[in-house]
């Protein structure tokens, strides 16, 4: 995502407004500082700067 964001030219902010999350959060994110992220964020995040999520969910090996 942090090359998506940067291909694009989009800051932290810029991606805080797109996905309606607040910059601490989105940068907490992008750095890998936040302890737990919900996928509804993800998708967020993902869908702001035009990427697909793609979920696949199978039985645990």
């Amino acid at each position: 995502m942090s090359r998506k964001c940067e291909k694009k030219g989009i800051s932290n902010s810029d991606l805080a407004e797109l996905s309606g999350l607040t910059r601490t959060v989105v940068s907490g994110i992008i750095n890998g500082s936040l302890q737990s992220v919900s996928l509804e964020r993800l998708i967020r995040l993902a869908m702001a700067v035009d990427l697909v999520v793609d979920l696949n969910i199978r039985k645990a090996a």
